[in-house]
């Protein structure tokens, strides 16, 4: 693959991500903290935010792990696994440097 393509599929991935984003935001969180299904999660657990991002995290790479040993799935494939997974990391980095400026 040259470069040109990679970073033409990366535009396409990341353009995809931002709006799953989007939309699972307006599912799962309030208008006013994008981050607070996590926070109330974090809450409900007694663990840090960046501690639930973990967990989702690791859910889904153990979930990867199923789907390339061959199970077939029933809802969520393989591809909407890692754009999760990249949604959460992003997420997970938005949220630290949010604390940390």
């Amino acid at each position: 693959m040259l470069a040109s393509e990679r970073d033409q599929m990366a535009q396409e991935i990341f353009e995809q991500c931002l709006a799953i984003m989007q939309s699972k935001s307006q599912d799962y969180a309030t208008e006013d903290d994008v981050f607070s299904n996590y926070t109330l999660s974090a809450k409900q657990a007694q663990i840090s935010p960046e501690r639930v991002f973990l967990v989702r995290i690791s859910e889904k790479v153990s979930r990867l792990g199923v789907l390339l040993a061959g199970r077939e799935p029933n809802h969520e494939s393989l591809e909407d696994n890692m754009l999760d997974i990249i949604n959460m990391a992003a997420n997970m980095l938005m949220l630290y440097k949010k604390k940390n400026v």
